[in-house]
């Protein structure tokens, strides 16, 4: 069985280190994404505050889910739909308290788990009639807390555009800032060699790989294997010939050990 080294955040990575230990895999955890507050709570209060006039909110990820909710005044109370990409997202939601029958998101058997996907399922409720009124949309998200600017994301924007081209008013929280992880020497030992040793690296974000080559700007990967669950992310990691192997998948647990299982990937 391969080796697998998990980049999630480290909350999210003890579900994960379960599922690929029972299927056999060996297992590094080496964080590559941490967070922070968000950088403007009064806008989260505001947003909050401005709750009832929304359709729905779409969440970015789990991360985006916990913050917002943390926020939560206590007298409020979200009625609205909430728009999620995949199961953790939804996972994260439930936990919140927000209703199952309150919640979108891609069928588990999509071809991916991302905003295209998502807007297959919620684009009904925009362009249908809305009584005569226009449907407000919120985006909850994080920043990049290095490079606030340009940390939107290429499937929030995407989404976006969908939104505002069905005529619905789209209106962004930042709920969280997204940290460089802090590694130690050991870390950063763990990290050059499985750089070169066999392992492989699973990515569900680009920032994950931003966040690599902040701690490692010297390191060379072209001999390393990577798991991207995304194709933006798999050409992310293979633009100017970073990685040595990329394999994509959906990022889901289930398809993730599938794909590790795969014998043609590693060969």
């Amino acid at each position: 069985m391969l080796k697998l080294v998990l980049t999630r955040p480290e909350a999210e990575a003890p579900a994960w280190v379960q599922g690929l230990v029972e299927a056999g895999h060996r297992v590094q955890c080496l964080p590559l994404l941490a967070f922070g507050p968000a950088p403007n709570p009064q806008a989260l209060n505001d947003a909050w505050q401005a709750a009832h006039t929304f359709h729905a909110a779409m969440f970015v990820s789990s991360q985006a889910v916990r913050s917002f909710f943390a926020a939560r005044p206590n007298h409020l109370v979200w009625r609205s739909r909430c728009w999620a990409t995949g199961p953790g997202t939804r996972a994260a939601l439930l936990q919140a308290g927000v209703q199952p029958e309150q919640i979108d998101m891609p069928d588990a058997n999509a071809a991916q788990l991302d905003s295209e996907a998502l807007w297959a399922v919620v684009s009904p409720q925009v362009l249908a009639p809305q009584g005569g009124t226009t449907a407000s949309v919120l985006l909850v998200r994080g920043s990049d807390a290095l490079a606030p600017q340009e940390s939107a994301g290429h499937g929030r924007d995407w989404l976006a555009q969908q939104l505002m081209a069905a005529g619905a008013q789209v209106a962004y929280v930042v709920a969280y800032q997204r940290l460089t992880p802090t590694w130690t020497d050991i870390d950063r030992g763990h990290a050059a060699q499985a750089a070169t040793n066999g392992a492989v690296w699973l990515f569900s974000s680009t920032q994950a790989w931003v966040q690599l080559q902040r701690l490692m700007p010297q390191q060379n990967w072209s001999q390393a294997r990577a798991l991207a669950t995304h194709p933006r992310i798999a050409a992310a990691l293979v633009s100017q010939g970073a990685w040595g192997q990329v394999v994509t998948c959906k990022g889901d647990l289930a398809a993730v050990r599938l794909a590790l299982d795969h014998p043609a990937h590693w060969a």
